[in-house]
């Protein structure tokens, strides 16, 4: 079990790696925002189970599509719901993920109730190779190429953080790119 997850991590180190090096091809169709973070969480179910966390979602049922990436936004959920994962750390921890279509944009957050990032780094989680995880555990790219991935669907990612309280990710995708 351990080489599987081994295994997972070094082919999405190894994607990352090449997101950087190359610009993927985006391909922006029609898709469902929710159903894009129903499959991420299935791609960790593995994660979730064997750390024995509690993922709770409150997914807008009403959204609209999102004209997007399927691939690349469910990377970035995958990397977002791993973050939170990998900062919980006890048998009380927690992860909540939502999405809203707010008149104006699409906006999807992940909170985790873990150890949080302090000040002084928090501006730097976006920077390539930086990371708060132990070493061995963290790349530093996946917060870089999910901002990457955000800003070519012309949205946003923010992020607030309190030491011992946990963190909270906010993506903002702009309703501009709302197919009729």
């Amino acid at each position: 079990h351990l080489i599987e997850s081994a295994g997972v991590r070094a082919s999405q180190v190894v994607r990352n790696l090449l997101g950087i090096a190359r610009k993927d091809k985006y391909e922006f169709l029609p898709i469902d925002l929710n159903e894009t973070i129903v499959n991420a969480l299935s791609l960790v179910q593995h994660e979730i189970v064997e750390r024995n966390i509690n993922v709770h979602t409150d997914l807008d049922p009403g959204i609209p599509m999102i004209t997007a990436s399927k691939d690349h936004l469910q990377g970035v959920w995958i990397n977002l719901i791993l973050n939170a994962i990998d900062a919980l750390q006890d048998e009380n921890g927690k992860v909540w993920i939502s999405t809203r279509f707010l008149g104006s944009e699409f906006r999807v957050t992940v909170v985790d109730n873990g150890r949080g990032i302090p000040p002084d780094k928090l501006h730097k989680v976006f920077e390539p190779f930086y990371t708060t995880k132990v070493p061995g555990r963290g790349t530093g790219l996946g917060l870089s190429v999910s901002l990457r991935t955000i800003k070519q669907h012309g949205g946003t990612v923010s992020v607030e953080s309190h030491p011992g309280q946990g963190t909270k990710f906010t993506v903002a995708l702009p309703k501009n790119n709302l197919t009729e």
